[in-house]
């Protein structure tokens, strides 16, 4: 629930958080280098509705997703520093942020 609270929204929504879109390709990304890593010379490309999508986009996705997380774990860790129960403390960020 916690995961699905952090990646909402649809790419055109005001809600905050990691967008389904972004969540979708960089989980295409990460599949796209693992196949790299198991076929070195083959050339494979991240698609998004069909089209090619640039190295360049899917690495600042993978940057913008670790920032947003970071915050979130930061966030979290100071409301348990102030005393608030762990539970408490990570799901209170992650419905919030």
């Amino acid at each position: 629930m916690i995961i699905c609270s952090l990646i909402c929204g649809c790419s055109g929504s005001t809600s905050g958080g990691i967008k389904i879109d972004r969540a979708i390709l960089a989980t295409k990304g990460i599949h796209q280098k693992v196949k790299q890593t198991v076929s070195p010379h083959a050339i494979f490309l991240v698609r998004m509705d069909g089209r090619p999508k640039q190295e360049s986009i899917v690495n600042d996705t993978y940057g913008y997703i670790f920032c947003y997380l970071l915050i979130v774990v930061l966030f979290a860790a100071l409301n348990i520093i102030f005393g608030i129960d762990f539970t408490t403390g990570v799901t209170a960020i992650a419905q919030t942020r």
